[in-house]
């Protein structure tokens, strides 16, 4: 890869990356850090179930599917939290934001490997980890970390790759695809940064058969276990390829994958009083972040259901090509040091004067994770005093955050299992929309059962 000179933005960035650095750590304090882990919601709770099985039989998640998810790192993942945390969510959301920081880490890593300077690797950083898509849901929601765990790992990948480290890119690569399904359409991109950015070091065919070989293990393994396929999965898991569908998805994931990323070129630009502009030395890394950005959403811009999650892992693309141009930009304007510090406290004032509504955002997690805490606790002592095959009853209400479909849709089972130790049933009434699909089964009028209701976000028990 050929190396780019000693720019005028890394010779006056120490200042912007102190600014960088603070608002960020102030961000995070602010934002994040107050909502982790404030409890289980919907699919965590069979995530802590395959965890705590997991210990028992530590094979299980590479030769059985977690609920037609093949998804065995984050399974291992889950029986680490487990081992260390029980039920106590707080733990698993520590884990989450732990991800978090080291993909950020590994973003910084990435860039400074594609030779930008640490001023643009630290900006990059910056506004991948305050997109106000995907990253919240990632962190907040526990679940969420299953699109931590491929960004991750497919960070390391790429960066083993540009520092010619075949054997733990392949490790990286096996690691991503154990963790989301998107992971598939990595070795291609990272073929592409190969050509790209490495034409004349290494040899590419070496490198395509140590891509090769982690991916045909996977596909395997995957087929062996009965996982999902593209036929076998849910409806809505299924590609879609309506032209109404497939356009929304470009526009939707477009907008959630890189709108913030323009944002802070047009910042930039009324800074220094440029046009964004790509120069020679920038264009190839340039084009390899669209790939990575295109390649990232090939599989999900075609399932008719729409998850931010989605946008958490192809944004790294835009997050280096926009750090990229404006390294750019500054190369242009020269050495000043005040037009560093200048661009810093912009983005730093912006960014902190929108904490309020990034705190606001979290809400539709948050507050789900909150309810489903407190109606643990009221049904807790009452599970722990039946038999097995008794029957919870939930009475539920038209809440968007504090009703019982919201707090654990159809794993109410799971949930009072977990915290009771109660082989009991739990059935809501009315019951989620996919319950058939999850196998439930409404409960005999004549079994013997305890029931509950909410009201206002209060639980409470319901007289025979």
């Amino acid at each position: 890869m050929t190396q780019l000179p000693d720019s005028a933005v890394s010779r006056s960035g120490p200042a912007f990356m102190i600014i960088v650095a603070a608002s960020w750590l102030l961000f995070v304090t602010a934002v994040y850090l107050p909502d982790v882990g404030r409890g289980f919601v919907k699919d965590d709770f069979g995530w802590v179930e395959t965890g705590r099985a997991a210990l028992q039989t530590p094979a299980d998640p590479l030769v059985r599917p977690r609920a037609g998810f093949y998804r065995p790192i984050v399974d291992f993942s889950f029986a680490i939290d487990y081992l260390a945390h029980d039920v106590r969510p707080r733990g698993y959301g520590v884990t989450n934001l732990a991800l978090y920081v080291a993909c950020v880490a590994a973003l910084w890593l990435l860039c400074r490997a594609a030779n930008l300077s640490a001023p643009a690797a630290s900006l990059a950083g910056l506004l991948w980890a305050v997109n106000p898509h995907g990253i919240n849901m990632a962190l907040v929601w526990i679940s969420g970390r299953t699109s931590l765990c491929l960004t991750l790992f497919a960070l390391l990948s790429a960066i083993a790759m540009l520092k010619q480290r075949d054997v733990w890119m392949a490790v990286f690569l096996a690691a991503a695809l154990g963790s989301k399904e998107e992971a598939i359409v990595l070795p291609v991109i990272l073929l592409a940064w190969h050509r790209l950015l490495l034409e004349r070091a290494g040899n590419p065919w070496r490198v395509a058969a140590h891509l090769a070989t982690p991916l045909v293990a996977y596909l395997v393994l995957r087929f062996h276990t009965g996982a999902f396929t593209p036929a076998s999965a849910p409806s809505y898991y299924q590609f879609s390829f309506a032209p109404l569908s497939v356009l929304r998805n470009l526009f939707e994931y477009a907008d959630r994958g890189a709108t913030l990323f323009g944002i802070a070129l047009l910042l930039t630009a009324a800074a220094y009083r440029l046009k964004p502009a790509i120069d020679d030395r920038h264009r190839r890394l340039i084009e390899a972040c669209a790939v990575w950005f295109v390649g990232g959403y090939v599989l999900t811009v075609f399932l008719p259901i729409r998850s931010s999650l989605y946008a958490v892992f192809p944004s790294i693309g835009a997050a280096i090509g926009c750090g990229a141009i404006v390294e750019t930009m500054v190369m242009r304007v020269g050495a000043q040091r005040a037009h560093l510090v200048r661009l810093g406290a912009v983005m730093a004032a912006v960014l902190l004067s929108l904490v309020p509504i990034y705190r606001a955002r979290n809400g539709r997690y948050v507050e789900p994770a909150r309810f489903s805490e407190r109606a643990l606790r009221t049904i807790e002592p009452y599970a722990a005093a039946l038999t097995a095959g008794d029957v919870i009853v939930l009475h539920d209400v038209d809440d968007s955050t504090s009703s019982f479909v919201g707090a654990f849709g159809t794993f109410a089972s799971d949930a009072v299992r977990l915290r009771s130790g109660r082989n009991v049933f739990v059935w809501i009434d009315p019951p989620p929309r996919d319950w058939r699909l999850a196998g439930l089964r409404r409960p005999g009028a004549n079994q013997s059962h305890v029931a509950f209701g909410v009201d206002k976000g209060r639980v409470f028990r319901v007289p025979r």
